[in-house]
């Protein structure tokens, strides 16, 4: 018996010496190096939408599992052969098919490690702290080809066809790699309940910002899939891979199986929806309800803020990003009517508070017709605002 003891103890320190080895990061093949500067010239074009030059100053790899070796470094890049800038990159490599299965970068602070300034700045349009855009997507299940949808009594289910807003979801970066996902049909958001146990259901509830069984952590995988796991490391998760329609969705221990991975198709853009007629109800609606009529309306929004807060404005949500200082508090805000999928101008005006406030951006079709306003508040310490946003 004590030699079998001793044997398994040997194994369990050669398993856990192995693990950390694995970690460890050494500079990256060539091989490697020429997949991550092409892979990271694209990213950049796409995101800063126009050509810069890229130079990898440093790559390192490390292995994560045979399909996959994780690299990260940095790089300097420039736009017409001046001012160069310092980037952080990282991601992954995806070994089976010899190319970048997904990589993020951000602007170097100069504080070290990879804790440079990430790309979520309120000016930019495709700015992520995680692997994925933000935008409107439909979500398949790849064990079974269905589509992530809401069922009844707020619950999430799985069903073979979509369904419009039912079957679609809007990714809301929420900062830390994390999202919120969001109901294109309610604005709820994707929420696990109960202590986020294995076999806790996930339902619809309102958006709490920081309520962490409403943050999803997003990791790549195969079959060009993505699973969505929580803070506690409990992953989305279709019981026995829902073999009819209508099966409910929990949380389990991640696996990595395709019941838990999910292939995700933009659609048509931030904001928009393909069922034409339940948009067309969302209009008639405002105008038989004495909104002003479609494209004219209003939003009035109120909330404790600390130094500089911007709310990104779309359809009928609010997004508060902080700038600097504290996340606004006691945020409540309604809508006269949903902000227009066109180019309406708007207004803004402050009935309390005592800082500024201002619009940034109108809304366009470059932004995902989204109204930007900045509220700055730099007399110390925060204060409460209301406002009244107007279109016409």
């Amino acid at each position: 018996m004590k030699k079998q003891n001793l044997i398994a103890l040997l194994m369990l320190f050669v398993g856990l010496a192995g693990s950390v080895l694995a970690q460890q990061y050494q500079q990256a093949r060539r091989e490697e190096r020429e997949l991550i500067l092409r892979e990271l010239r694209s990213r950049i074009y796409n995101d800063e939408r126009r050509d810069y030059d890229v130079r990898i100053e440093t790559a390192e790899s490390a292995y994560s599992n045979r399909d996959e070796t994780l690299v990260r470094g940095r790089a300097r890049i420039s736009s017409g052969g001046a001012n160069w800038q310092t980037i952080w990159y990282e991601g992954s490599i995806d070994v089976r098919r010899n190319r970048a299965s997904y990589l993020r970068w951000g602007y170097d602070d100069n504080r070290g490690g990879n804790q440079g300034r990430d790309r979520d700045r309120y000016d930019d349009r495709s700015g992520q702290s995680g692997v994925l855009r933000e935008g409107r997507y439909e979500m398949e299940l790849v064990a079974t080809r269905r589509l992530l949808s809401v069922g009844r009594d707020g619950r999430t289910v799985v069903q073979a066809s979509g369904s419009g807003r039912y079957s679609q979801w809007d990714l809301q970066d929420a900062g830390n790699g994390s999202y919120y996902i969001l109901s294109a049909d309610t604005g709820e958001a994707l929420t696990v309940a109960g202590r986020g146990e294995s076999g806790d259901d996930v339902i619809l509830t309102r958006l709490q910002r920081g309520n962490e069984n409403q943050l999803w952590l997003v990791r790549p995988g195969p079959d060009n899939g993505y699973s969505f796991s929580t803070r506690r490391g409990k992953t989305l998760d279709s019981p026995s891979s829902a073999r009819f329609d209508g099966g409910r969705m929990q949380i389990y221990n991640h696996n990595g199986e395709a019941n838990q991975r999910f292939v995700l198709r933009q659609v048509d853009g931030y904001g928009r929806d393909r069922d034409s007629n339940r948009d067309r109800d969302y209009r008639n609606r405002d105008r038989d309800q004495g909104y002003g009529g479609y494209g004219q309306g209003s939003l009035i929004w109120r909330g404790r803020v600390d130094d500089v807060t911007i709310l990104e404005i779309r359809d009928r949500s609010v997004r508060d990003r902080v700038i600097s200082g504290q996340p606004a508090q006691r945020v409540d805000y309604n809508f006269s009517s949903a902000l227009p999928r066109s180019e309406v101008r708007v207004s803004v005006d402050k009935r309390r508070g005592r800082g500024e406030v201002r619009v940034v951006e109108q809304p366009n079709r470059r932004n995902g017709y989204t109204a930007i306003i900045e509220i700055r508040d730099s007399s110390g310490g925060a204060a409460d605002y209301e406002i009244e946003v107007r279109w016409n």
